[in-house]
């Protein structure tokens, strides 16, 4: 689950029907992958929890049946606090480096927000690179 903060009071609706967002709320976050690129939302927000503390009430029912849209902008993505275990890498790859010729690199992607991240092998053991003991926090 992605989290953020809004930044600033947005304003959501149609002219004269409008419903208000106030600034430093936590909201859930989904990327808006259903609207264009070029669209200005990029995230559709919703309350964290069940008592959606400090939503208005109008904003909250407009948010569960129509979706509440904020752009890049009106919300600050909290970086995702997921451990990652370093024994559990979803693939390796061998890229070509300068000395030794290949190296190998162990590609690992976080449960919670889908981010893929890519952490080199010791050049020392061998043909056959194990995954290090240990994880590294997500934060993305």
């Amino acid at each position: 689950m992605t989290t953020g903060t809004t930044t600033r009071t947005t304003i959501h609706g149609n002219p004269g029907d409008t419903r208000i967002l106030p600034a430093g709320l936590k909201v859930r976050l989904s990327p808006a992958t259903n609207l264009p690129g070029s669209a200005e939302i990029k995230w559709w927000a919703a309350p964290v929890d069940e008592e959606a503390e400090g939503w208005p009430t109008a904003t909250l029912a407009w948010a569960a049946d129509v979706g509440l849209g904020l752009g890049e902008g009106d919300v600050k993505v909290d970086p995702c606090p997921t451990v990652i275990d370093l024994r559990t890498p979803v693939r390796s790859e061998r890229i070509r480096s300068f000395q030794p010729p290949w190296r190998t690199v162990f590609v690992y992607r976080c449960p919670t927000c889908g981010a893929e991240h890519r952490v080199g092998a010791s050049r020392f053991l061998g043909r056959r690179p194990t995954p290090e003991i240990g994880g590294f926090v997500c934060g993305r």
